[in-house]
């Protein structure tokens, strides 16, 4: 069977993609249930497809330290640095048109994505699109209409083994009406689920050829690996839209391909047995009205304490019962899966993870009304690592239940969301080798623990007019929550033995913003005289005040000012015990954290902007014994952009800071300048200039750490007539120099390295 449905796949894909190749990427890997928590969304940035998108990322990383992801797809080799900036220019080819979330990742390491600012980014048609798709509103298409999507540059950002999973929503339940707790059915267009519509196809297949022309180094820098290379790789989609009824069967396979065996696919869990041209994901499911069932790569789960929105491979199915009741249930595995090996997903039996919830629809209104939920759920784990995660896990498994109740009333208001579950979580199985390293282990025993957590808010003023173009809104909230010490389960990820209330008030004035939140948590909620309990309390206010719309003035010299104050205590508890605990306040952490920032943000007109941001965290150290191990750091970021012309850009940003510790008497001191330019000195082809310095010293001479960049990348857009459509494609060349001083006194350490790299490569959208 398994045998079969591969050499389907891999047949329907290589006809698919030779006979009529289409213009956007594939995303590489497939969504995962994830720890990560990524950083709450700003503003929306709302523009056209085809114009250019800007994100402003405070405190950018290197260029060869990112990774950018709209939604679940990896356009990181695209985005252009200019100084704080990031750039797509879609000139090449439009983003998908909707609204999505583009998030930045540090990548310190393959194995570890460190989420540095998000943005939600919706993108509108264009003049041209709306007229297109109104002229086309009363044809009868034979095909599924393709969202576009961005090309992959040539030029290497990172492995295509190293994507990151997708941050899960499960850590912060909000008290809003919960999705369906089955898969997301793939979008098409509204002519594509017209029953009549005969069946379609759309393939997209995306080629980039990279090489690494010279390489020079110094004796510090060490030997490079590869100082020449020349490397192919391609993403490659066939999705399939057939008409049954009233229902409709959607398909779809996604692969990657190589010929450096490091980034393939799966070479972090296969190493020199990974295959060159894997299956990174797909999915088959049928839907008819509000009923579904899909096989493949699929999500599931609606309970933030048992199991929560877990996408990997396997089999769901949501049916409506009747118009109160619904039933989702889903077979899963709880590791991420990639490749033809199971191609279901539950092929091992002591590695799936199943579950069921009814849903009860107990009053109905506009907002929502009034569900529930009931989700039992049973899943064991083998001591297996993700595919794309280098680590050491131990089997585990688990049975629970929990309940949910959703609440809104009919203007939408109040919203209420509370939770529960009851989880037996079972941690360790047979000694493991890895784990234990040859010693006797003693097994750990099933243990059942609970949690659940319930949080509401009300809309106290909601949208009153002030005048004839101002508001007032002002909304409170709050929530409390508790899990108990050991509750665990594989179906969501939550932090157990926690005790933590919240409560906030949200105000929007005239187009001004303030937000108040208090926090306080508690470890160690058995008292527990072996573990040290710590308590924690937090007061954060943030302002954000643009004062063109507050005073309705449109005077440029008028900024929008920010301001975010957070205070945090930090303390632990004293657990006497018989038989020994902590008992002395020089053994017991106290410590007071003060953090203020401040931003200053100019627009004086399309052209030219101005932004100054100063920050300033004091940290208090209270312990007996380390009352003066204090630090206090200060910075100041400026950057200035400059556009005389659609064609040239200019970026330029300066970063001081300096941090102090007070029981030694020491400060650091670090400067980083940045410069960027960009020009399309003539059509379609544009030069791209990046220089960033940064030098970071001490006040009594120890260290000295000094790093120059220069990035040169010369770009070549095109479009070609293949198939009788337009296919974009681009030619690029870069050059890159980096230099690290790093001198310690201490250490006995000085050294200088140089690496300068000339690369070229090109990409091809079918």
């Amino acid at each position: 069977m398994y045998r079969w449905i591969q050499g389907t796949l891999v047949l329907c894909c290589s006809i698919a993609l030779c006979d009529r190749p289409s213009l956007a990427q594939a995303t590489p890997s497939p969504k995962t249930n994830s720890t990560l928590i990524a950083p709450t969304p700003s503003s929306v940035i709302t523009l056209k497809s085809g114009e250019i998108l800007r994100v402003k990322v405070n405190r950018l990383p290197a260029q060869t330290e990112i990774a950018v992801f709209l939604g679940d797809l990896d356009i990181t080799s695209q985005m252009q640095r200019e100084g704080q900036e990031l750039v797509y220019k879609s000139t090449l080819l439009p983003l998908p048109i909707g609204e999505q979330t583009l998030t930045v990742y540090r990548t310190t390491t393959p194995d570890r994505w460190e989420p540095v600012a998000t943005f939600s980014v919706k993108i509108a048609p264009n003049s041209s699109q709306i007229a297109t798709q109104t002229e086309e509103s009363g044809k009868s298409p034979t095909a599924t209409t393709p969202k576009p999507a961005p090309v992959s540059s040539p030029e290497p950002s990172s492995t295509t083994g190293s994507t990151p999973t997708n941050p899960s929503d499960s850590q912060s339940p909000t008290a809003t009406t919960p999705p369906s707790t089955g898969s997301t059915p793939a979008t098409t267009s509204a002519a594509a689920t017209d029953p009549a519509t005969p069946i379609g196809f759309d393939t997209k297949l995306n080629v980039n050829i990279k090489s690494q022309l010279a390489e020079s180094r110094s004796p510090d820098a060490g030997v490079s690996p590869r100082p020449t290379s020349l490397d192919a790789a391609f993403t490659g989609e066939l999705s399939a839209l057939y008409p049954i009824g009233t229902g409709k069967l959607q398909g779809k396979v996604s692969l990657v391909g190589t010929t450096f065996q490091p980034e393939a696919l799966r070479f972090g869990e296969l190493q020199e047995r990974a295959s060159l041209v894997d299956l990174s994901a797909y999915s088959i499911d049928f839907t008819d009205g509000d009923n579904k069932v899909a096989v493949g790569n699929v999500c599931f789960g609606n309970n933030p304490l048992l199991i929560s929105n877990v996408c990997t491979r396997g089999v769901t199915a949501n049916v409506k019962l009747n118009n109160f009741a619904d039933l989702s249930i889903g077979h899963l595995s709880t590791t991420a899966i990639v490749g033809f090996d199971n191609i279901l997903g539950i092929g091992e039996s002591n590695n799936n993870l199943s579950g069921a919830t009814l849903g009860m629809q107990v009053a109905n209104n506009a907002a929502g009304g009034v569900r529930l939920e009931t989700t039992v759920m049973s899943g064991s784990r083998l001591p297996v690592a993700n595919f794309n995660v280098g680590e050491v896990v131990d089997a585990e498994a688990s049975d629970g239940i929990g309940l949910r109740v959703t609440a809104a009333n009919d203007d939408g208001r109040w919203k209420a969301d509370a939770g529960f579950a009851r989880s037996t979580f079972t941690a360790g199985g047979a000694n493991d080798p890895q784990l234990t390293e040859g010693t006797n282990a003693v097994a750990l025993q099933p243990v059942t623990k609970h949690a659940w957590y319930a949080e509401t808010s009300y809309d106290i003023l909601k949208d009153v007019k002030l005048d004839d173009k101002r508001n007032i809104a002002l909304s409170a909230n709050i929530k409390l929550e508790q899990t108990d010490p050991q509750f665990g389960t594989l179906g969501a990820s939550v932090n157990a033995d926690r005790l933590q209330a919240q409560y906030g008030i949200n105000a929007s004035i005239a187009g001004a913003n303030i937000q108040f939140q208090h926090t306080n948590s508690e470890d160690n909620i058995a008292n527990l005289p072996n573990l040290l309990k710590t308590k924690n309390n937090s007061d954060t206010i943030s302002l954000n005040v643009p004062l063109q719309s507050v005073l309705q003035n449109n005077s440029t010299l008028l900024p929008t000012i920010s301001y975010r104050y957070q205070q945090t205590d930090q303390k632990g508890s004293i657990l006497a015990a018989i038989n020994g605990g902590f008992d002395d306040r020089s053994e017991i952490p106290s410590q007071l954290n003060n953090t203020q920032e401040i931003g200053l943000e100019w627009k004086f007109s399309d052209a030219l902007s101005f932004d100054y941001k100063f920050s300033n965290t004091f940290q208090d150290n209270r312990q007996p014994g380390r009352e003066n191990a204090d630090f206090n750091n200060i910075s100041h970021q400026f950057s200035v952009g400059w556009q005389p012309s659609q064609q040239l850009r200019f970026n330029l940003g300066y970063n001081l800071t300096s941090a102090q510790n007070l029981e030694r008497q020491i400060t650091r001191f670090t400067q980083s300048p940045t410069f960027g330019v960009s020009w399309e000195f003539v059509p379609d082809v544009t030069l791209a200039v990046n220089y960033n310095f940064n030098n970071d010293s001490d006040s009594i001479g120890e260290s000295l750490t000094r790093s120059n960049a220069l990035d040169l990348l010369l770009t070549w857009n095109f479009k070609t007539n293949t198939f009788g459509r337009e296919n974009p494609g681009s030619v690029f060349l870069r050059y890159s120099g980096q230099s690290n001083l790093n001198s310690s006194s201490i250490d006995n350490i000085n050294t200088n390295s140089t690496i300068n790299t000339i690369s070229t490569g090109m990409s091809l959208s079918f």
